[in-house]
């Protein structure tokens, strides 16, 4: 397999790039688009938002793993507050899994 030169990477990284923003922007549309529809319709809010619920779910986890590839990838470069940033963010995602398990091992015990 060649390697790629400098001319393909570029393109697969403005490829990349312009798929990640219109899947932000398509996502985002979509949310906003059940919302509005939701609420022209007459529901709450709570029943508006059940309504886009995989769409801003999908929009949030699109974000996190964006984030989440980029703080890495400065991490691995040596950039020394990408690698303080990492562990902090990887701190909180333990205690709030964490969290997550005790509130929903608490709402399993009450429920039995």
């Amino acid at each position: 397999m060649k390697k790629m030169d400098e001319m393909e990477l570029h393109i697969e990284r403005t490829a990349a790039r312009w798929a990640y923003r219109y899947s932000f922007v398509f996502l985002s549309l979509w949310c906003l688009g059940g919302l509005l529809q939701g609420w022209k319709s007459g529901l709450s809010a709570g029943d508006a938002f059940s309504e886009v619920r995989i769409p801003f779910l999908l929009l949030i986890t699109q974000e996190a793993v964006h984030d989440g590839a980029v703080l890495i990838c400065r991490a691995k470069a040596s950039d020394d507050a990408a690698q303080v940033s990492l562990k902090k963010n990887i701190m909180v995602l333990a205690v709030c899994v964490l969290l997550l398990i005790w509130f929903f091992g608490s709402v399993l015990e009450l429920a039995f």
